[in-house]
C-alpha cells in the first residue's frame, strides 16, 4: 500500500470514530472508550505521513497536523467531559476533509506534472515569485497582532480582542493577496486556524487561555514557517520551469548591461569573501582600478542583489562607495564599485594587530557620520555600521560600504545585521529607524579603540541577552581615552533610542572636528608602510638586503660598530621568534594547504580563533560553527578557549592544527 492508501484507510477510520462519538454523545453514554480509539488511529495517521517530502507534501503535512491538534483537544474534551464536544467533532470532520482535499489535488498536480503540463502550470506570464521578505515582515507583525489578542482574550476584553482581530484579518488577507497574485493557495493553509480563533473570539469564556494559546501558536506556525515553506517551494518549482537565465533581466530589469565584463576588465588580487559574493580588485582598459564584487546568481541571491544595486544606485556621497555598473557574465552578476586602497578599517587593525588611535579614529567617526546624515536625510537606514564595512581610499576618505541589508524607510521591523553591532530595540524585536545606526557606531568606536567589539568573546546568540538587559557597554580602559571621547560613545550608545542622538547632532560635538581630517593621510602612510613591511618580510631578497646592518648608507656609517652587531642579533632574534610564533593550520581537514597564523607567546585559543576567521574568510555569521582542534599521533583534540596553541606545539612538534566547524 502507498502512503495516500495509508492514510485515507486511518482518516477513514476517524471518520467512523466521530460519527459513534456523536451518536454516544447524544445519548449521553459511552464516550470515554472513544478517547483511546481516536488516539490510536491519529498516531497511525502521522505514521502514514513519516515517507513524505516536508517542501513538496508542506499542505498535506500542515493539514494532517490540524486533525491531530483537533482530536487531541477532543480526548481532552472527553476526559474533562466538556459542553463543547460537538463542536469539536464537527470542526475535526471537516479538518479531515480539508485533508482528502488536499491529497486529491496532489494526485492532480502530479498528474498534470506526469503528462508534461508543467511548463503550462508554471508559465510565467500568469505566476511569479514570492517576494519572501515582505511575507516575513507581514507574518512579523501578525505575531505582535497575537500577543494583543491574547491579552485581551486573558482580559475578558471583547473589544480589544475585535480590533484586534480585525487587524490579525487585515495581515491574512494581505498574505492572501500575495499568494493569490503569484499563484498560489495561501486561504487554504490558513482558514482552519482564523475560524478557531473567530470562535474563540465570539465566546472566549468557552475556552481556556491555554487552548486559546495554543490556537495562537499553530496560527502564526501557519503564518511563519508552514507559509514560508510553501512560498519557497513556489519558488523553486518556478525557477526550475523557467530558467534562470531568462527570469534574471526581468528581476534585475535595466540594471544589467549585456557588455561582455572580460572584455572591459582584467581581474587581478582578491580583495575579501563574503556570503553574497567574492570581491577582486579589477584593471580597466582605460588603466582605472575599480572593485568588482562577483555574486553568484541564483534565487538566493538575486532578490537581496538586485535590492542592493537599486539602493547603491540611488546614493552619490563622498562618504558612500559609489556604484559604476553591473554585468552578467555566465550565470554570475559582476557588481563595479569604487576601489579603496587601503581596504576597510578592520583590515587595518588586523595589519597593525591593534586597535586605533584616538587621533584617527576621530576623523573616521566624522566622515562616517557624514554618510550617516546623507544616508538618514534620504530616509535610508544602513542597518550594518561595523569597521569592515568602513573603507579608506589613498586620500583618507572614508566610504560606507555594504547594503546588502539596508533598507528605505523610517521604521523597521526586520532583525537584521550582525548582532554584535545590533541596537538592543533591533534586538528585542521592536520598531526601530536610523538610530540604531547610531548605536552601531557607537559599538564600532569601541571596536576600533579595542580592535574587537563589546562581548566578542561570546557566541552571536549570546550576545543578544547581553545587549537588551545589561547596561550599555563602556571602554575597557577609559584612562587611556580622552574624556570627550569617552562622552561621545556615551550619547551613541544610550539604550533609549529616543533619547540617542542622531548624525546632525553628533556632528556638532567637539570629538569630532573637520580640522583633523589631515590625520588621514598620516594613517594612510602607516598603512602603505606596514604592507610595504610584510612584503619586504615575505620576499627573502628584499628581507636579505633590509635586514643588512652594514650598509654604505651615510645613516648606518655613523652608528658605532658594536650596536650594529647588536641591531644585527635582535633582528636575528626577532625573525626566529616570528619563524616559531606561526603555526601550521588546516581549513576543515588535513587534507586542504595549510596556512601560517602568527600567535602571540601567551594567546590563548580564543584569541587565535579570530585570526583564523580573517584568515580564512569566514563570514561573521558562521564563525561560530567553528572550533579550533590540535591534531597529534593521529588522535585529534578539541581545543578549549582557555588553551594555549603555542604551548601545545611546543610540546607535540609534530602537531599541527584543523580550523573547521564543530563535531
Amino acid at each position: 500500500m502507498s502512503w495516500k492508501d495509508d492514510l485515507q484507510s486511518c482518516l477513514n477510520l476517524l471518520v467512523r470514530d466521530l460519527k459513534d462519538l456523536r451518536d454516544a454523545t447524544e445519548s449521553g453514554s459511552g464516550k470515554e472508550k472513544f478517547s483511546s480509539h481516536i488516539g490510536l488511529h491519529v498516531s497511525q495517521m502521522m505514521e502514514s505521513i513519516l515517507p513524505l517530502f516536508e517542501e513538496e507534501h508542506q499542505q498535506i503535512i500542515d493539514s494532517v497536523n490540524i486533525v491531530k491538534q483537533s482530536s487531541m483537544g477532543i480526548i481532552i474534551a472527553i476526559t474533562q467531559n466538556k459542553d463543547n464536544l460537538r463542536g469539536l467533532i464537527k470542526e475535526s470532520a471537516g479538518h479531515i476533509k480539508n485533508v482528502m482535499a488536499c491529497v486529491k489535488e496532489f494526485d492532480c498536480s502530479s498528474s498534470a506534472e506526469d503528462s508534461g503540463s508543467l511548463s503550462s502550470s508554471m508559465d510565467s506570464s500568469t505566476m511569479k515569485m514570492v517576494d519572501i521578505e515582505t511575507t516575513k515582515k507581514i507574518g512579523s507583525q501578525a505575531k505582535d497582532v497575537m500577543l494583543e489578542l491574547h491579552k485581551a482574550h486573558k482580559a475578558k476584553d471583547q473589544d480589544k480582542m475585535k480590533k484586534s482581530l480585525t487587524k490579525l484579518l487585515e495581515y491574512c488577507k494581505e498574505l492572501i493577496e500575495i499568494g493569490n497574485n503569484c499563484g498560489v493557495d495561501v486561504k487554504k493553509v490558513l482558514a482552519a486556524h482564523l475560524l478557531k480563533v473567530d470562535e474563540i473570539c465570539k465566546s472566549p469564556n468557552s475556552f481556556s487561555e491555554d487552548e486559546f494559546q495554543n490556537v495562537l501558536k499553530d496560527l502564526h506556525k501557519s503564518m511563519g514557517k508552514s507559509l514560508h515553506k510553501t512560498f519557497t517551494s513556489h519558488n523553486q518549482k518556478l525557477a526550475s520551469a523557467s530558467p534562470t537565465s531568462s527570469g534574471d533581466a526581468k528581476l534585475l530589469g535595466a540594471q544589467i548591461d549585456r557588455k561582455d565584463p572580460t572584455e572591459l576588465f582584467t581581474l587581478s588580487r582578491k580583495l575579501g569573501e563574503g556570503s553574497s559574493g567574492t570581491v577582486y580588485a579589477a584593471l580597466a582598459k582605460n588603466g582605472k582600478v575599480f572593485a568588482i564584487k562577483r555574486v553568484p546568481l541564483n534565487l538566493k541571491t538575486v532578490g537581496s542583489t538586485s535590492k542592493e544595486i537599486k539602493f547603491m544606485r540611488q546614493l552619490q556621497h563622498d562618504n558612500t562607495l559609489s556604484y559604476y555598473n553591473c554585468y552578467k557574465k555566465g550565470q554570475e552578476i559582476w557588481i563595479v564599485m569604487e576601489y579603496c586602497e587601503c581596504g576597510s578599517v578592520q583590515g587595518i587593525m588586523e595589519q597593525f594587530g591593534k586597535g586605533l588611535d584616538e587621533k584617527y579614529i576621530s576623523p573616521i567617526t566624522f566622515q562616517v557620520l557624514c554618510g550617516l546624515k546623507y544616508l538618514h536625510g534620504k530616509e535610508k537606514i544602513h542597518r550594518d555600521i561595523k569597521a569592515a564595512n568602513l573603507l579608506l581610499t589613498a586620500e583618507g576618505v572614508v566610504k560606507i560600504a555594504d547594503f546588502g541589508t539596508s533598507a528605505d524607510g523610517t521604521i523597521r521591523t526586520t532583525i537584521i545585521g550582525s548582532s554584535y553591532w545590533m541596537a538592543p530595540e533591533t534586538l528585542d524585536q521592536q520598531l526601530y529607524d536610523h538610530k540604531a545606526d547610531i548605536w552601531s557606531l557607537g559599538i564600532t568606536l569601541i571596536e576600533m579603540a579595542e580592535k574587537d567589539p563589546p562581548y566578542s568573546h561570546l557566541e552571536p546568540h549570546e550576545v543578544v541577552r547581553e545587549v537588551v538587559h545589561l547596561a550599555a557597554p563602556t571602554l575597557k580602559q577609559p584612562h587611556k581615552w580622552t574624556v570627550i571621547f569617552r562622552e561621545f560613545v556615551k550619547y551613541c550608545l544610550l539604550k533609549d533610542p529616543t533619547k540617542r542622538l542622531d548624525a546632525i547632532t553628533l556632528l556638532k560635538h567637539p570629538f569630532v572636528s573637520p580640522s583633523e581630517q589631515t590625520m588621514l593621510k598620516e594613517l594612510v602612510a602607516e598603512v602603505n608602510a606596514c604592507k610595504d613591511h610584510t612584503l619586504a618580510q615575505n620576499n627573502p631578497k628584499l628581507k636579505e638586503q633590509n635586514n643588512k646592518p652594514f650598509s654604505s648608507a651615510g645613516s648606518d656609517l655613523n652608528i658605532p660598530l658594536a650596536n650594529r652587531r647588536s641591531q644585527k642579533r635582535e633582528l636575528n632574534n626577532n625573525s626566529a621568534r616570528e619563524t616559531e610564533n606561526r603555526l601550521k593550520v588546516h581549513l576543515g581537514s588535513a587534507e586542504t594547504t595549510s596556512k601560517r597564523i602568527v600567535v602571540e607567546p601567551n594567546g590563548d585559543v580564543l584569541a587565535f580563533l579570530d585570526k583564523c576567521r580573517f584568515n580564512f574568510k569566514i563570514p561573521d555569521e558562521e564563525h561560530h560553527l567553528y572550533s579550533l582542534y590540535f591534531v597529534f599521533d593521529n588522535q585529534e583534540f578539541k581545543m578549549k578557549n582557555n588553551d594555549l596553541p603555542l604551548k601545545w606545539i611546543k610540546e607535540n612538534q609534530n602537531g599541527y592544527f584543523i580550523y573547521k566547524k564543530s563535531n
